[in-house]
């Protein structure tokens, strides 16, 4: 859902850049959508970080979209 969710925002707001932390078993999925929909120049994919935290005071938002952690 968050690949649906992107192209909307960034339809509004192609100036953004949002940064992704995390792995998971739809992440070739979600890359395969974020190029479906043309949005790659505004998506950054991290993966897996040890440290999520140290990021936070650098973004303005901060959304965690997990089911569960």
């Amino acid at each position: 859902m968050l690949a649906d969710i992107a192209s909307r925002v960034f339809s509004k707001h192609s100036d953004w850049e949002w940064h992704i932390m995390g792995d998971g078993p739809d992440r070739e999925q979600f890359i395969e959508k974020i190029r479906e929909y043309g949005i790659e120049k505004n998506i950054v994919m991290h993966g897996s970080v040890l440290d999520a935290a140290r990021y936070y005071g650098e973004y303005s938002v901060m959304a965690l979209t997990s089911y569960r952690e």
